[in-house]
């Protein structure tokens, strides 16, 4: 985003960035949240979440047991839920599917 985009969301403006449908003040927040895991529970979210890894395949990339990757996943996905909740957001209904049809 650009510099007039990041000072409008300094002042609580909404600005959406129309590549990844959020507005600066959700990508700060969810930045914000993301920084407050740990580095196991970020890692597990990306590989899993983002990379679309199974949990065998990121456990041995983590080298770590896929039991213990479930954890350190569950415990960073329910401590981001609980951030971005005290933010005020809510999870959606609609599927990516509902919501490319709008």
């Amino acid at each position: 985003m650009d510099s007039i985009a990041l000072e409008l969301a300094a002042i609580g403006e909404v600005v959406r960035d129309h590549d990844t449908g959020l507005t600066c003040t959700a990508a700060a927040d969810l930045h914000d949240a993301t920084m407050r895991l740990t580095t196991r529970q970020l890692e597990a979210i990306a590989l899993v979440k983002i990379d679309g890894l199974s949990y065998r395949d990121a456990a041995a990339v983590l080298g770590i047991q896929p039991n213990t990757l479930k954890e350190h996943l569950c415990e960073g996905m329910r401590r981001l839920r609980t951030d971005l909740r005290q933010k005020g957001y809510r999870q959606s209904t609609q599927t990516d599917k509902e919501r490319d049809a709008q």
